[in-house]
């Protein structure tokens, strides 16, 4: 009896040491719902929370909003460009002479002004035409007062007609032999005040030619260094304005019937951080074998510098346009899950508020649905909430 009472109380206490899992493990019987279970029953969120962010985070962030509500939305194609030289504001800078460059006084980057000297030269041809034209001078002068005497005397009856003749024809012979010496030089690119005054020049000075920019601009090659001896025609610098710049691009095929010239071209810089609006204002009637594409080209000022030649951009030129309900710029509406986003501003922040879309443009979409006219929406740094938003679902 004693033994039984005492089996008995053994197993109540093992059996009360167990937990209400071991329990239900051991026997089968239901515990309480595990976290796994309490979870997956849990109902989720209806939406994501707002975004809180402080005025300093909105500067920082670059978030601005606007206004959803009707506009115009500019259908475009899209095309590959490069922004060049503007060639009709361009030049090349070459000597007309040969000789010793004896000073460089400009590099690459320098401003230079129309007719200001860039690189000085020695050069003998100029020293020898600079000779002949004071020598063709001299002949005219002599030649100027041989014609006067015997139109004097002739027409006193002391010298013959024959003499007045001859000295009548070597005044003519010495004027065209001035004034061919005169325009030698001044094909050499000496300016008309340097060939007139060139009597009263210390000809030790004659072998010096002094090249000068034909426009006023920016350096942007050079060819010369000091002690070279270049020919006649060498290019020593290459100069351009840099004031308007040209965009090149690329129409393929497909495209080409809808663009023409005077059409509206959006230009956005490669690094995205720069946008311009242009004209096209030249067609190539022509298209590239090889790439099966045909220049547009537009003109587009830049007095900031800020269009560099050799630079990348996109071109979104207008083939037209139609009035939509609800328009948002193009970075408003985010990819979040896959689905169209666009963050508006709320009283508790910013919501994500999914949306349908409709056409778009290389600046605009439409909104089909989702939205609301005259609600603010983050026009820029939607980006920003976006992965603020990702960020915060991969911590919970």
């Amino acid at each position: 009896m004693y033994i039984l009472r005492t089996m008995c109380l053994v197993i109540v206490l093992g059996l009360s040491g167990m937990s209400g899992c071991g329990l239900a493990e051991r026997f089968g019987a239901k515990g309480a719902d595990t976290a796994e279970e309490q979870s997956a029953t849990k109902p989720p969120d209806e939406k994501p929370k707002a975004i809180t962010l402080s005025p300093e985070q909105e500067r920082q962030y670059g978030i601005t909003l606007a206004q959803a509500g009707p506009g115009k939305l500019i259908t475009t194609i899209r095309v590959p460009g490069e922004v060049a030289l503007n060639a009709d504001r361009a030049a090349v800078i070459v000597p007309h002479l040969a000789g010793i460059v004896t000073e460089v006084r400009k590099n690459l980057g320098d401003s230079v002004s129309a007719g200001e000297v860039v690189a000085v030269i020695q050069s003998r041809e100029l020293a020898a035409g600079a000779s002949a034209l004071l020598t063709a001078r001299e002949k005219l002068s002599l030649a100027k007062d041989l014609y006067e005497r015997e139109k004097v005397l002739r027409d006193k009856k002391i010298s013959p007609e024959d003499d007045y003749l001859y000295a009548k024809q070597t005044l003519a012979g010495a004027e065209i032999e001035a004034r061919s010496s005169e325009q030698q030089l001044l094909a050499l690119g000496l300016s008309p005040e340097y060939v007139q005054a060139l009597s009263q020049r210390d000809p030790g000075q004659f072998t010096r030619f002094e090249v000068v920019s034909p426009m006023a601009g920016t350096i942007t090659e050079k060819h010369v260094v000091l002690g070279d001896s270049p020919q006649a025609g060498t290019a020593l610098y290459s100069v351009a304005d840099l004031s308007t710049v040209w965009i090149d691009f690329d129409v393929p095929a497909k495209d080409w019937a809808a663009v023409h010239t005077g059409q509206a071209v959006s230009l956005v810089r490669e690094d995205n951080a720069l946008r311009a609006n242009a004209k096209i204002d030249y067609m190539s009637p022509m298209m590239e074998p090889e790439t099966r594409a045909s220049l547009a080209r537009a003109l587009l000022p830049n007095d900031d510098r800020a269009w560099q030649p050799g630079m990348f951009v996109t071109g979104y030129i207008e083939t037209g346009a139609q009035d939509v309900a609800l328009l948002v710029g193009k970075d408003a509406v985010q990819s979040v899950g896959g689905t169209p986003t666009v963050f508006v501003k709320t009283e508790a922040g910013y919501e994500a508020k999914t949306v349908e879309v409709g056409e778009s443009s290389g600046e605009a979409v439409a909104i089909a649905s989702g939205l609301e006219a005259g609600q603010s929406y983050v026009s820029t740094g939607a980006f920003v909430l976006k992965a603020d938003m990702e960020k915060s679902a991969e911590e919970e």
